[in-house]
């Protein structure tokens, strides 16, 4: 079920959206798999209880097709890349339309995350890529992200982008025998005024 290279969610006028190397366009039936196999590898830190199947991927992306054409989608998934490789997916989860605000969803290819200035570069610049089309594109009003304190990566980039702390739950998961905490941040639309070439491209 591959998707014409000109897919888009139906109520943005723009398909892509790049800055320097790096750009955006909805999630790709090419790239799921893959995207499958990183979230395996990366289960122990991300919100997912059983191993991905071939035929799990296959269903997620039906009904990721579908939001392509909602007016309102509940979220919004994009395919990650660094000139033409996909290095990851993510995209505004759990959207409530009324209150104008998203849930962040990113991950990495599992061998660029294990390397931290690529990390740091990935993550950045997926950011400025995701609140652009959020905040200026979608006209959300405010983001959340809910991260395990495991990744300390992931809460340095947070914190030097602005993100503000706003509170956590107590040993709320086990990874590896050790309890770890999520803690949630937010970022809103007020203090995104950032200085970027974004290209918006239909």
């Amino acid at each position: 079920m591959p998707v014409e290279k000109d897919i888009k969610y139906s109520f943005l006028k723009y398909r892509k959206f790049s800055l320097n190397r790096y750009s955006i366009e909805p999630l790709r039936f090419e790239d799921i798999f893959e995207i499958g196999k990183w979230r395996n590898e990366q289960i122990s830190i991300l919100r997912q209880k059983l191993p991905l199947t071939h035929n799990d991927q296959k269903r997620f992306f039906v009904e990721v097709e579908k939001t392509f054409e909602e007016p309102k989608p509940e979220q919004m998934l994009f395919s990650y890349f660094l000139d033409d490789t996909c290095i990851g997916y993510g995209g505004l989860v759990h959207i409530d339309w009324n209150q104008k605000i998203a849930e962040i969803s990113f991950i990495n290819k599992t061998e660029r995350s294990s390397e931290r200035i690529k990390y740091y570069a990935d993550l950045t610049n997926f950011l400025y890529l995701i609140l652009h089309l959020g905040f200026n594109v979608a006209e959300i009003e405010n983001v959340t992200t809910e991260t395990y304190s495991i990744r300390e990566d992931t809460l340095s980039v947070l914190n030097e982008f602005g993100f503000t702390y706003k509170n956590k739950i107590n040993s709320s998961v086990t990874i590896e025998g050790k309890n770890y905490d999520s803690i949630f941040h937010e970022y809103n639309k007020k203090n995104f005024n950032v200085n970027k070439e974004i290209k918006e491209i239909k």
